[in-house]
């Protein structure tokens, strides 16, 4: 437990509750046969990391706020919501999917909350440029920052125009960049989060500018950690056979995922569980976290599912 956080004093029938600010120099001051249980504003808010320290709140929830982009679908989709469930307000990117982007929206403020939908192209230098201020202009409690979009096209090397090279590297790579400067320079504290991929050490040869983007990102994670400490952490997430690459079936990801070591394909609330963690916990930084069954153990390149 940390000063500042609340607990429940139990004595007898008698129950109270008091900061915990003052009891951990004088616990005399408590019967010994009191029960103290940390608990929560909501479901799962044990520790709030960084927010329980710089965000407002406001009415019994957390005034935080997180920009999340391609955060319309699939991954992208389920860590907007379950930050919804915890009281977060959501800034959801997309491109092309303003159906899904409006419904996650719509589910985020069943919840709760406030969330609002921004479309562009990180390929285009103007949506960079303006993501990071339009979503503070619209939640200046902006404190966390989750760069999952990227592109996931299949190419080899000799097949790999320069212009479908600089397409992923703008988008899996270069945005990501610009997004960190800018949530930067607009916060006071908070936290980023990258999605990279589980094989990103391996190279896979028949997606070699997606696989060049994640590595790049992975030592990106790392710089940008040492740089923006402590008032910004920046952590990754590296998921492996998660989802159905586009255009795959289920019976694909369970082919995939039978060449880890665990057998069994990842469960996108996994996922969620590692973004949970990265967010609370204030002592990591320039993490990165493996969420794969144990993919990245194993040689060869078993080709997951794309965030």
């Amino acid at each position: 437990m940390r000063i500042g956080d609340f607990v429940f004093v139990t004595q007898g029938r008698n129950a109270q509750s008091r900061p915990l600010r003052g009891l951990e120099h004088d616990w005399s001051t408590v019967d010994r046969q009191a029960i103290v249980h940390a608990i929560s504003v909501k479901r799962r808010r044990r520790s709030i990391g960084w927010v329980q320290k710089k965000a407002l709140f406001s009415g019994g929830r957390i005034v935080a706020a997180a920009l999340i982009t391609g955060g319309a679908r699939r991954i992208g989709r389920a860590l907007a919501l379950a930050l919804a469930e915890e009281g977060w307000d959501l800034a959801i990117h997309y491109r092309t999917s303003a159906a899904d982007a409006q419904k996650t929206v719509d589910d985020a403020r069943a919840l709760g909350v406030s969330a609002t939908m921004f479309e562009g192209d990180l390929g285009d230098p103007a949506t960079i440029e303006s993501l990071v201020d339009s979503s503070y202009a619209s939640f200046p409690e902006l404190r966390l920052l989750i760069n999952n979009a990227s592109l996931f096209p299949l190419g080899a090397l000799a097949d790999t125009t320069l212009e479908q090279w600089d397409r992923v590297m703008d988008v899996n790579l270069r945005a990501p960049f610009a997004l960190t400067q800018n949530f930067a320079r607009v916060v006071e504290s908070g936290s980023v989060i990258n999605l990279l991929d589980a094989a990103v050490n391996r190279g896979r040869t028949s997606f070699v500018a997606y696989s060049v983007s994640k590595a790049g990102l992975e030592l990106l994670t790392r710089v940008a950690a040492r740089e923006l400490a402590p008032s910004i952490r920046v952590n990754a997430i590296a998921p492996g056979p998660v989802l159905p690459p586009p255009g795959k079936d289920e019976e694909h990801l369970k082919n995939v995922a039978r060449r880890t070591p665990m057998g069994t394909p990842v469960a996108v609330e996994d996922i969620v569980a590692a973004m949970r963690y990265l967010v609370e916990t204030e002592s990591v930084t320039g993490h990165v976290m493996y969420v794969d069954a144990g993919e990245h153990l194993v040689g060869g390149s078993p080709l997951g599912g794309s965030p």
